[in-house]
C-alpha cells in the first residue's frame, strides 16, 4: 500500500478520535469498532457517536477488500443502527437481541466510478455505481467492563443486504434464494465513555 493510502488512512482514524473526543449532549458516548466481512470490505475499522440511552448508534467505517479477494477495493461507509431494547444476562453481561438499521456504502476503485459515463444514455441505468444503500439486522452480546474510560466490549453479527440484490431477487425468485442476497459480518466494538 502506498504512502498515500496509509496517510488517507491514518487521517480517517485521526478523526474518529478528535469526533469521539467531543462532549456531545444527545450522543455522549462513542466507540472504535473493527469489523470482518458483511459488504463493507473483507476487514473494516471505524468509529461511531452512541445516543444517551444507548439506542441510536451513528458512525463511519473505512473497509478494504485486498485483491485476492475479487480486486482492491476501498469503501467509506455510514451507519445507523437502533436498538429498541437490551436485557442484563448477568451483572457484567448484556445481550442487544435485535439491531435494526443501515448503511450507505461508497466504494473507491478503478471500476467504480461515481458514474456510469457517456459511453450510456443517461438513465440506462437506475443504480448509482459505486454506492449501495444496506437494510441491515444484528445482535450483539457485551461485557461491561464500567471502568472509568471503558463502558463496554462487545461482538455482533450482521445481516444485511443492498438495494441492487433486492431490486434483482424478486423478478428472479426462482434462479435466487434469500440465501443468494444476504451477507454476513461480525466484529468487536469498544464503548468509551
Amino acid at each position: 500500500m502506498n504512502m498515500r493510502r496509509w496517510a488517507g488512512i491514518v487521517s480517517f482514524i485521526a478523526l474518529g478520535i478528535a469526533a469521539s473526543a467531543q462532549r456531545d449532549p444527545l450522543f455522549p458516548k462513542s466507540f472504535a469498532v473493527a469489523q470482518f466481512a458483511g459488504s463493507t470490505g473483507l476487514l473494516s475499522v471505524g468509529f461511531s457517536k452512541v445516543s444517551r440511552c444507548d439506542k441510536i448508534e451513528l458512525g463511519l467505517l473505512y473497509g478494504f477488500l485486498p485483491k485476492a479477494y475479487g480486486g482492491v477495493n476501498h469503501s467509506v461507509s455510514l451507519k445507523f443502527a437502533w436498538n429498541p431494547w437490551q436485557l442484563r444476562l448477568l451483572k457484567k453481561l448484556r445481550i442487544e437481541p435485535l439491531q435494526l438499521g443501515g448503511f450507505i456504502c461508497q466504494n473507491f476503485n478503478k471500476g467504480a466510478e461515481p458514474a456510469w459515463g457517456s459511453r450510456y444514455p443517461k438513465n440506462y441505468y437506475w443504480w448509482p455505481r459505486a454506492t449501495r444503500f444496506h437494510p441491515a439486522v444484528s445482535a450483539q452480546l457485551a461485557y461491561v467492563a464500567g471502568t472509568r474510560h471503558i463502558d463496554r466490549l462487545a461482538y455482533y453479527f450482521e445481516a444485511n443486504t443492498n438495494d441492487l440484490y433486492i431490486a434483482s431477487y424478486f423478478p428472479n425468485r426462482h434462479a435466487l434464494s434469500v440465501y443468494d442476497i444476504v451477507f454476513f459480518g461480525m466484529g468487536l466494538k469498544l464503548y468509551l465513555r
